[in-house]
């Protein structure tokens, strides 16, 4: 029997899921933003402006929809010692696109005035975030009690390791790439990916731009790098949201997956040009193909003895797509 852990009905959409804009501190305006990334392939785009959510979806139409979400900071200090210490950055996607903002502190907004800050739309209570284990899990509760999925942002920008992480829950995906903080000379998170996984946390790979777009770093800095591809039956924002709780998504930097799936205990996967495909496992077992030609597909006898499976495909110019790590209860 085929089990297709990727869907196998669908269309696969090409999204950003962190963006900023001029309504918060970048510098491209919406408008210009799906623009942009229209021409560039895309067809989903979250601008997650900073501590408050803006409805940006009057500008979706049946070709380009927007995800109405926003990034949330949660410091270790503040003022002028902010960059030497940690934080906490989550970006919250609202399943619905008429949320408003959760654990609200209009303290933290400084990119507008304290007398238009107190007038953002909210829910409950004013609140003050605590950069803590249980004050992290507790923001996360409450955006997931009300309406929101919630991914860890660019956990090596933000000066986190694994200790640092380990024990956050409710989380759905950990961003491994992203673009503006790989131009500006960071590293990826691969590691805070795979790191979670072996310690069994059930949590998507997911990539994204993080773009600002600022003018003295020439177009394209910080954009148009990493990306999602989410697959869904029907194009409504509906659909995109679940499909993200779901998995039901890879990420990339360029390689694209078109199938993969489970039949007689062997996984095989379909792809764009790579020269390498990879299975991960969970343990000491890797299994690759490699070549000099390009490669399209592959095929990995599936053990039991795996945690659990999860592929990258590199292109010849080191670009990877990934996906998230299937358990095989998901199958069997």
């Amino acid at each position: 029997m085929r089990k297709y852990l990727l869907p196998q009905n669908g269309i696969f959409h090409k999204a950003n899921l962190h963006a900023h804009s001029t309504g918060s501190d970048g510098i491209w305006t919406p408008e210009q933003m799906k623009s942009e990334f229209k021409k560039h392939g895309y067809d989903i785009l979250c601008i997650t402006e900073h501590e408050i959510l803006c409805d940006y979806t009057y500008l979706s139409d049946e070709d380009f929809i927007f995800i109405n979400g926003y990034e949330m900071s949660i410091n270790e200090a503040e003022g002028e010692k902010w960059s030497q210490h940690k934080c906490v950055h989550l970006n919250l996607y609202s399943k619905t696109p008429d949320n408003k903002t959760v654990c609200y502190d209009p303290d933290s907004v400084w990119f507008m005035s304290k007398e238009d800050a107190v007038k953002v739309p909210h829910i409950g209570e004013f609140y003050k975030k605590k950069f803590s284990t249980d004050g992290i899990n507790d923001v996360i509760s409450i955006a997931n009690d009300n309406g929101y999925i919630c991914c860890l942002n660019h956990p090596g920008w933000s000066l986190l390791n694994f200790s640092d992480y380990k024990d956050y829950n409710g989380l759905f995906a950990v961003e491994v790439y992203n673009t503006d903080c790989v131009d500006y000379g960071w590293n990826d998170d691969f590691g805070a990916y795979e790191s979670l996984v072996a310690n069994g946390k059930r949590i998507f790979p997911h990539m994204a731009d993080d773009n600002h777009n600022p003018a003295d770093k020439g177009y394209g800095f910080g954009s148009f790098g990493g990306f999602d591809m989410i697959k869904t039956v029907n194009f409504t924002y509906d659909e995109i949201v679940n499909a993200l709780a779901r998995g039901d998504f890879y990420c990339s930097q360029s390689p694209l997956i078109y199938d993969l799936y489970v039949e007689d205990n062997v996984v095989h996967i379909k792809t764009s040009a790579a020269v390498k495909i990879t299975m991960s496992t969970g343990i000491r077992a890797v299994r690759s193909i490699a070549g000099k030609t390009p490669i399209y597909e592959a095929e990995f006898e599936i053990k039991d003895i795996y945690k659990f499976i999860r592929f990258t495909v590199t292109d010849e110019n080191g670009k990877r797509a990934l996906t998230r790590a299937y358990y095989i209860d998901e199958w069997k």
